[in-house]
């Protein structure tokens, strides 16, 4: 085995290789602080709509009957919609 020159191969030589170009992003501190702060303000305005406003597509209940129905959104399940009498 004398003069026989072993090649060896590590995690680092198989994986990254100087030549190649491999994309990166790095961002200033004030990048990443902006884009959190975005972040949380979508996130926050988002669970305040969700919060106040659960029903939002219930309040046009009635829109697909006519205008002799008048229906009324309940908090849980289906609208109540009554024909109006004499139409």
């Amino acid at each position: 085995m004398a003069g026989v020159e072993v090649a060896v191969i590590s995690a680092v030589t198989v994986c990254y290789h100087p030549g190649m170009k491999w994309l990166q992003w790095t961002p200033d501190r004030n990048g990443i602080v902006g884009l959190a702060l975005v972040l949380i303000l979508i996130v926050s305005v988002f669970a305040f709509l969700v919060t106040y406003f659960p029903d939002f597509q219930q309040r046009r209940a009635g829109a697909g009957f006519g205008p002799d129905w008048e229906c009324t959104a309940q908090p849980k399940g289906d609208p109540v919609c009554i024909r109006k009498p004499g139409r």
